[in-house]
């Protein structure tokens, strides 16, 4: 088994459904919070795949070893890892792959960024970080932010990855089976949650700011998104799953 390019540990295997009713396994390592996809998996996912793959990201909580953007090696050959720029139909992202092409290890940001499914927030989004009662984690190396009370402080302190946001609504369009016939998730069921400032029942995949206070919708962690993800499960008729 590859043992993760930067803490040396065990890799966890993920089985994730691919096309033509296959698997694909992916090599994670939820202490560094970085994920090894060898030459061709990620292209291989299908959305049942992602959406198990980003349940088992939720499900853990800040990283014990975060990831602060230093060279890697190859888990196969020990290569010294190359920075690389992917492209898929959501946009540009950066990658560090092996020069013989055995892979390349993503952040969990990059995996996100993958799908299109991170964004910058806005002024008020941003001020609103400030002010979470809980901590907010980097979406890149999981380490807490500590820029305190200073708005203008948006890089990660640990990483230097600028804020990132988990864009909700396309993640719930574009994860969900027929999206343009769908008007919400899992075949008219909302997902909710409750808003982080006064509690107010809200659907973040159609609201921006919660309607009773005006506290924009956001995920501090990425264990906010376990409501949305057992939806999108739902309307593909069985749960995640990420052995």
């Amino acid at each position: 088994m590859p043992a993760c390019p930067q803490c040396r540990g065990d890799l966890q295997v993920l089985q994730l459904p691919a096309h033509y009713q296959r698997q694909v396994a992916v090599d994670a390592c939820k202490a560094c919070r970085l994920v090894w996809f060898d030459e061709g998996e990620s292209m291989r996912i299908v959305a049942p795949g992602w959406i198990a793959l980003l349940s088992w990201l939720s499900g853990h909580g800040l990283a014990s070893r975060p990831w602060h953007g230093q060279p890697l090696g190859c888990p196969h050959c020990a290569q010294p890892l190359q920075l690389r720029h992917d492209r898929t139909r959501y946009g540009r992202f950066v990658v560090q792959g092996c020069p013989s092409g055995h892979g390349s290890v993503q952040s969990w940001a990059a995996l996100l960024a993958r799908r299109g499914l991170v964004r910058a927030p806005t002024a008020a989004e941003r001020a609103a970080m400030h002010h979470e009662p809980r901590a907010w984690a980097c979406l890149n190396c999981g380490a807490p932010r500590t820029d305190g009370a200073d708005e203008r402080a948006d890089d990660c302190a640990h990483c230097g990855t600028p804020a990132l946001l988990v864009d909700l609504p396309r993640l719930a369009d574009s994860l969900r089976p027929q999206a343009a016939e769908r008007p919400t998730v899992s075949a008219g069921r909302l997902a909710t949650w409750a808003c982080h400032a006064c509690g107010q029942t809200l659907d973040p995949t159609r609201q921006a700011t919660c309607g009773s206070c005006g506290h924009p919708v956001m995920a501090p962690v990425l264990a906010d998104l376990q409501p949305l993800l057992q939806a999108l499960a739902a309307a593909w008729d069985g749960p995640p799953r990420a052995a």
